[in-house]
């Protein structure tokens, strides 16, 4: 379909947004469509009208989540006499619905507050689509047969009064607003740029995520300058890109980092409307993984090796409550380095000595320890949300979320359970944890009891997603130089595989490989120190539907992969 201006619709207002669009875009599927949406969302991302400072919309949006709530904001049903329906559609900046249309509703729109976009034919022409602009007192008509979509470039709130002899069954949705067939728990919408939200406890995040770990630098990596560090940190405020965090990352600077980007951005926080940063900086962080001088490289995520150092006693003598007393102080650590009094998703880094459900003494400290610290900091309204590392075991699994919820009824406090766990896994791993995050026993309790699944390292680590680059011996692997520049050929080879399975989507490697993960329900968490490569990344979700398409060739280039990789 083409879209083009609506003659008349363009004022000077608005020419300066739209006039730079026109003659852009062309989309003949639904990934097509939410890929034209996010751009023009984009696009208007700076001009829209200031925030609303009264909360008169969030008032409204929270009446119309609470009559039907939907994924682009809600609906607020006025009247309905008969064939006439009056309603409100309180619609979030940065969300759209879906293209759609009536074969005999007759629909009457007019906008009560805010700024948006139309995209909607005028019944002439199926495959011509016009842009036009919304404003506050603007006013559209749409005949039965006219395609139609509604875009926020604000908070937006329309009143919709209609004739609709078909009732609710009127409609047929030519391109949806949101990936099909994900399996997202909680999906919510969209955030102001456009990126899908999920919600995970008592938070709405961005179903992708960015990992601070290789801004840690030193011992695994170089460390960053500040210039592109602070780069990266605005980038993803502005998106709305939840961070991944952790104390042992660096040493405990890329969690100062946080709030050293937050100060260093102070003048554009305030003047972009932002409010506060609870709100706006969504930040998980982790507890358990400690990082004494004569420790850090060999600890690896054993607690139980960090625990007797840092309380002075041998492990056999450490008690749950001491662990409960660990984990807060972590906890106030890790708000003091970031200046916060409220962190969005609080997680065990590994699983204590990282064993499995039958290390009796691993799972004390965890149920008795671990888990009452948590709640306790859920209760008082200090996290948003409760996470366990590096767990593949599901008798662990199962175990730790029936403590949860024993703690949180102890407690009074509902809804208190494991919201999410975070796996290494991607569309090349190749271990047993790997796996289990994407399907098997785990994945399928994950989605029964609404745990939302994390992938870190969703890009593999470089080839063959990445370009295989120069061979490079690295000593430390404990591989031959000959190996290693064997598996680097390989890996160069599958690269070159990989990537003409992009081409069928229209993608890169890396956009593939995380709308693969995506259209497995999996909130994928990468890194990078290149806007340009995060803007790519977040364009993942237009891909999803292309991954489902593509999944039987995805399935036998991974097979294949994990073969005969294990054979060099």
């Amino acid at each position: 379909m083409e879209c083009a201006l609506h003659g008349g619709r363009l004022d000077a207002r608005n020419s300066e947004i739209i006039s730079p669009l026109l003659g852009c875009w062309t989309f003949s599927d639904a990934e097509g469509f939410r890929r034209v949406c996010r751009e023009i969302m984009e696009s208007c991302a700076d001009t829209s009208e200031p925030p609303d400072s009264s909360g008169a919309f969030h008032e409204c949006l929270e009446k119309a989540r609470k009559d039907t709530p939907t994924s682009w904001g809600g609906v607020l049903n006025f009247r309905r006499d008969g064939e006439h329906c009056e309603k409100y559609l309180v619609v979030r900046k940065g969300s759209h619905l879906p293209f759609e249309k009536h074969s005999r509703k007759l629909e009457r729109i007019v906008v009560e507050s805010g700024r948006g976009i139309l995209l909607h034919g005028d019944g002439s022409d199926a495959e011509r689509v016009f842009v036009s602009t919304l404003g506050r007192g603007d006013e559209f008509v749409f005949p039965p047969d006219c395609a139609h979509c509604i875009i926020g470039a604000g908070d937006l709130v329309v009143f919709e009064s209609s004739e609709d002899p078909l009732g609710e069954k009127d409609i047929h949705v030519i391109f949806d607003n949101l990936p099909q067939d994900c399996g997202f728990p909680g999906s919510v919408g969209n955030n102001a740029s456009g990126v899908p939200l999920i919600r995970v406890g008592a938070n709405e995040i961005s179903a992708i995520q960015y990992g601070w770990w290789k801004a840690g630098g030193p011992p695994y990596f170089r460390r960053p300058s500040l210039e592109s560090l602070m780069s990266v940190r605005k980038f993803l405020l502005e998106k709305g890109i939840c961070s991944d965090n952790a104390p042992a990352y660096g040493k405990g600077l890329t969690e100062m980092m946080m709030w050293i980007g937050y100060s260093y951005l102070e003048d554009w926080w305030v003047s972009s409307g932002r409010t506060t940063r609870k709100e706006h900086d969504t930040i998980f962080t982790k507890c358990g993984l400690y990082w004494p001088a004569e420790t850090r490289q060999s600890t690896h995520g054993d607690m139980h090796w960090c625990l007797d150092r840092l309380l002075g006693t041998p492990s056999c003598e450490i008690r749950p409550e001491d662990v409960r007393k660990v984990v807060l102080g972590e906890f106030k650590d890790s708000c003091t380095r970031m200046h916060v009094d409220y962190i969005h998703g609080y997680m065990l880094h590994w699983p204590l000595r990282k064993g499995d459900a039958k290390d009796s003494l691993a799972m004390d400290w965890m149920l008795e320890g671990v888990v009452p610290a948590f709640a306790e900091l859920y209760r008082d309204g200090k996290i948003g949300a409760a996470g366990f590392g590096n767990v593949s075991d599901i008798e662990m699994l199962k175990a730790l979320n029936e403590r949860c919820s024993e703690e949180g009824a102890k407690l009074g406090v509902a809804g208190f359970k494991v919201h999410y766990i975070q796996n290494e896994s991607s569309i090349v791993s190749s271990d047993d944890k790997a796996a289990s995050l994407v399907e098997g026993a785990l994945a399928d309790y994950c989605k029964e009891n609404g745990i939302v699944r994390v992938a870190y390292s969703a890009l593999g680590h470089g080839a063959p997603i990445a370009p295989p680059g120069e061979f490079v011996f690295v000593d430390h692997w404990g591989l031959s130089e000959g190996r290693q520049r064997r598996i680097h050929e390989f890996k160069a080879a599958k690269h070159g595989i990989l990537k003409e399975i992009s081409a069928k989507a229209g993608s890169s490697n890396s956009t593939l490989a995380l709308a693969w993960l995506i259209s497995k329900g999996i909130v994928p968490l990468f890194s990078s120190m290149d806007c340009r490569h995060i803007a790519e990344n977040i364009q993942s979700f237009d891909f999803a539907g292309k991954a489902l398409e593509l999944a039987g060739e995805i399935g036998r280039f991974r097979k294949d992969y994990l073969e005969e990789l294990k054979q060099i």
